[in-house]
Parts: C-alpha cells; sequence; structure tokens
C-alpha cells in the first residue's frame, strides 16, 4: 500500500493505515445504516440499494413468463401508476454527502440497465474510498 503523507516520523504510516481504515469502517456503517446491500455503478457514479430492490432488478433482469411478468409492470411488484418497471436507488454521492434521503433518490427504468456495472460491497468500498467527492474526506 502506498501512502501519500510526509515521512517525517516512522509513526506516520500507522497513521495513514488508522484513517483509511477509520474511512472505511464509516462507510460500511453509513451503507448498513440504510440497509443497502446491492450496488451498481453506472457512469462515473455510484449507487446502492436494500433487499426490496435488489429482487426488483432481479425480475428487470429476468422476467418470469410462466407469471406472467414481463418486466413492463405485469403484476410482478416492479410496476407503476404508468405501467413502466422501475427500480429506485440511493446515488451514495449524495447520501454519502450528507444530502436528505429523498434528494439522493434515483429511479432506473429496464431500459437503464445495459448501461450499469453491477458491483459486490468490497468493490464499492474501495472504489468509494478513492474519491475524493464522495463526502468522507
Amino acid at each position: 500500500m502506498e501512502y501519500n503523507s510526509p515521512s517525517f516520523s516512522s509513526f506516520r504510516p500507522l497513521m495513514d493505515l488508522w484513517d483509511e481504515s477509520t474511512k472505511r469502517h464509516n462507510l460500511e456503517k453509513i451503507l448498513n445504516g440504510k440497509s443497502l446491500i446491492f450496488f451498481f455503478k453506472k457512469g462515473d457514479d455510484f449507487f446502492g440499494a436494500p433487499e426490496e430492490e435488489r429482487l426488483s432488478f432481479a425480475r428487470l433482469m429476468n422476467p418470469d413468463e410462466e407469471e406472467g411478468c414481463d418486466g413492463c409492470g405485469g403484476g410482478c411488484g416492479t410496476d407503476t401508476e404508468e405501467g413502466d418497471a422501475n427500480i429506485t436507488m440511493f446515488h451514495l454521492k449524495n447520501l454519502l454527502n450528507g444530502s436528505k434521503e429523498d434528494e439522493g433518490m434515483q429511479i432506473f427504468h429496464k431500459k437503464d440497465l445495459d448501461d450499469i456495472n453491477v458491483l459486490g460491497i468490497d468493490d464499492i468500498l474501495t472504489a468509494l474510498m478513492k474519491r475524493k467527492n464522495y463526502g468522507m474526506d
């Protein structure tokens, strides 16, 4: 691991390691506090959602023809008044920067899902720790 801190003391690398560990722990605390378990990246932005939205995402990606759900409001739990299936995700930059919960939400429709890259929790934590504009500095 490379550190960018001045090396005026042999204790400095240990302090940097502590800071990094604390930052990761704080990120985990925020994500766990919202029960976020499903993450993805779209463009340069990161999003997270709880279990319910993960299930909606799975239904959108793999519609169940036997139950009549084609990902567009066929009774699979992802429909809206307009009949357009969607998932609602937390925009992690807004969430981590302290925005109000409803300001940090973004809706994705089936047509948006081709441009996303699903990430695991370790991948999302590593990526967020590298971002300076994600409120944890």
